[in-house]
């Protein structure tokens, strides 16, 4: 794996990876565990690890579910304003 110095790192991949310990916070938060919240939402436990770990944005559809699911507005986890895309890390 080459690591150079200086160069930004995918800005894509940096906001799945903020949506998605977004969606884990909020879903221990509420004392569910991947299970229920897969059930919740009509997904598959590995859906929601992959989405959780960033490695996938979840379809519009799931986006609404897991926020019904979650108890929280869409765009707590999913809007891109200029302050969540500055606070990725």
């Amino acid at each position: 794996m080459l690591i150079r110095m200086g160069v930004e790192p995918d800005p894509a991949k940096r906001l799945r990876q903020k949506q998605g310990a977004l969606i884990r916070q909020c879903r221990e938060m509420r004392g569910m565990t991947i299970a229920e919240l897969a059930e919740a939402v009509g997904a598959t436990i590995g859906a929601v690890s992959h989405w959780e770990n960033g490695r996938y944005t979840p379809r519009q559809e799931f986006q609404i579910r897991l926020a019904k699911a979650l108890s929280v507005p869409w765009s707590t986890i999913f809007g891109l304003d200029a302050e969540a895309m500055g606070g990725v890390a």
